[in-house]
């Protein structure tokens, strides 16, 4: 029986994801008074840090006790969600576009909400929130590309540090559109979970391309 749970390298693998998750807000500590990203941007990207490792927290202490984490993650998903979107909104200049994030924001966590109090839907994987999440996500973050490429207003692209922001957005939000999209089929012919350790995979790669964004915030000196 192959049980990754049980397994040293998936248990190395969700140890270096909790640590890994850190580096973004320890560098956006260090940045923080020699940057040349927006204030309310950085405020944005630290929030989202903290969501993620109070999720993380809570639900290392909460699981053994309660058994059932998907509350936690529900929240967390609603809050992250929310935070990603509003990021997008900062950095798009174009009004109309702005006003379509707030639309979508504003579906997105109404349609989470209503998931999570439909039929005790916080007891249950929140699968289709996080699918509409990545969709969204992902459409964003290509969007996003094309108009640097239209636009052609920076002139070095692997300097400008929400390229590399969006990348990880792009990348993670991509990859585990799959895992969530597939999971609950692997879950009905097997009890075994063969797709988890690409989410974790995943949530790495995402954190430093993320901490390559903050850190090219950094002021040449």
């Amino acid at each position: 029986m192959n049980d990754y749970s049980h397994g040293p390298i998936y248990n190395g693998l969700i140890y270096l994801t909790y640590l890994i998750t850190l580096l973004p807000l320890i560098l956006l500590l260090v940045v923080r008074n020699n940057t040349t990203a927006p204030k309310n941007l950085r405020r944005a990207l630290l929030l989202l840090c903290v969501i993620s490792i109070f999720s993380d927290l809570i639900g290392v202490i909460a699981g053994p006790i309660f058994k059932n984490n998907n509350p936690i993650y529900h929240v967390y998903d609603i809050l992250s969600g929310a935070v990603i979107l509003h990021i997008y909104k900062l950095n798009f200049t174009n009004e109309k576009t702005k006003k379509i994030i707030i639309l979508l924001l504003f579906v997105y966590v109404t349609f989470s909400i209503f998931l999570f109090f439909y039929k005790d839907g916080y007891k249950f994987d929140n699968t289709k929130s996080l699918i509409s999440l990545k969709i969204i996500v992902i459409l964003l973050s290509i969007y996003y590309f094309l108009t640097l490429f239209y636009e052609l207003k920076i002139r070095s692209l692997k300097s400008y540090y929400f390229f590399w922001i969006n990348a990880a957005f792009l990348f993670y939000s991509s990859t585990t559109f799959y895992v969530f999209l597939f999971e609950d089929f692997m879950m009905l012919v097997t009890n075994e979970i063969y797709l988890w350790p690409i989410h974790l995979i995943a949530t790495i790669i995402f954190n430093l391309l993320l901490s390559k964004g903050i850190w090219t915030m950094k002021k040449l000196s």
